[in-house]
């Protein structure tokens, strides 16, 4: 699933390890186009052929610069992604709540009520 953006951040470093940036995070992230490709895939393998094609046109998706994303991209890939995400989110959450001490204790009843697509997670 290489595009233009990523072969431009391999040739500009940004795709760096950490030990090769002195400790830095590695960037990541994804184009609109891959997003689109994941969403298309998942409308595929789902059987939501005609979602799938108006999907393709109304994104054109077809003009993008992706390419031989079918061999290279597993079967379930956005749901596999969301559902990491989704770990990181909630390790990101029990880290906070461990480094705020009596502040997460007194606001433990607060994060359990709150939703996955509620503002506070996703800040």
């Amino acid at each position: 699933m290489a595009s233009a953006t990523d072969e431009s951040r391999a040739s500009d470093g940004e795709g760096d390890t950490s030990s090769e940036r002195g400790g830095s995070q590695p960037t990541m992230c994804l184009t609109s186009d891959e997003v689109n490709y994941l969403i298309f895939r998942y409308l595929q393998e789902s059987g939501f052929v005609h979602s799938a094609f108006t999907f393709v046109y109304e994104s054109m998706l077809g003009r993008s610069n992706i390419r031989n994303a079918e061999k290279s991209i597993p079967p379930g890939a956005l749901i596999s992604f969301l559902q990491k995400g989704l770990q990181y989110v909630g390790i990101e959450e029990s880290l906070n709540r461990e480094s705020g001490g009596k502040k997460a204790k007194s606001s433990a009843s607060a994060a359990d009520s709150m939703s996955l697509l509620s503002t506070q997670t996703l800040q």
